[in-house]
């Protein structure tokens, strides 16, 4: 009778040899898989150089887009800067325009003056204006007198003034000082060329003015008496 006699490995030869296994299992697993992407037309070198190609690309989009950026701040700032000039170059413009208009007006009143348009010498009520004030009580006057003479006389006199217009429903006429915030019966005058008057009217409570007469009353010889109407201004009645 024969014995057959059986020796167990020892126990790192059987380990050694499944790792050996499993190993080459694994590599022609990886090899099966990269043999059938080659078959379906995939090129690992060309997936990587595209993908370089598309991280440069990227790399590039964003830098252009930083100085995209960049640019538009600029140009905002610019623009608020430009914004800002042009409001203070309106602002200088319109000053410009109101010094001019004054100077027009000022160069009118004296060719008024020494060309007046009815050729006539003497006195002249030159202006006259009322101007509201901050209570329906309250008004401010501005007269100019001016002459026109060959010579180089000096005019003088008083100018005077009077309101015509209704007390509480009747007839009634008040004198300068009647109304005058400083209490003065007349407006003296002294002036070769000309010579211009401003102050405040104070009417009494129910008064409702309607006119205004304004009498040159020159003391100097040579000058004649004159004197002018003027409707009180409508919309302030």
């Amino acid at each position: 009778m024969t014995h057959v006699i059986v020796r167990p490995r020892s126990l790192w030869r059987v380990r050694l040899f499944m790792a050996t296994a499993l190993a080459a299992t694994l590599l022609s697993g990886w090899g099966l898989f990269e043999y059938g992407r080659y078959r379906g037309g995939f090129d690992a070198a060309a997936v990587a150089e595209e993908r370089r190609e598309f991280q440069n690309t990227s790399a590039a989009h964003i830098a252009e887009n930083s100085q995209l950026r960049e640019q538009m701040a600029v140009l905002k700032r610019t623009r608020d800067i430009e914004k800002e000039a042009y409001r203070g170059l309106e602002g200088t413009v319109a000053d410009l325009q109101d010094e001019l208009l004054k100077i027009k007006q000022e160069l009118a009143f004296y060719r008024g003056i020494v060309s007046p348009r009815d050729g006539q010498e003497g006195l002249k009520l030159q202006n006259f204006e009322l101007m509201a004030g901050p209570s329906a009580e309250r008004w401010r006057y501005k007269l100019v007198l001016t002459q026109v003479r060959k010579n180089d006389n000096v005019a003088k006199g008083a100018v005077r003034m009077e309101l015509e217009g209704a007390m509480n429903g009747k007839p009634a006429k008040l004198e300068l000082s009647d109304v005058d915030s400083k209490d003065r019966k007349a407006l003296a005058f002294r002036f070769r060329y000309f010579q211009d008057f401003e102050g405040d009217l104070e009417l009494p409570e129910g008064f409702e003015p309607r006119r205004v007469l304004i009498v040159i009353d020159p003391s100097s010889k040579g000058y004649k008496r004159f004197e002018r109407t003027f409707d009180w201004p409508a919309e302030e009645i």
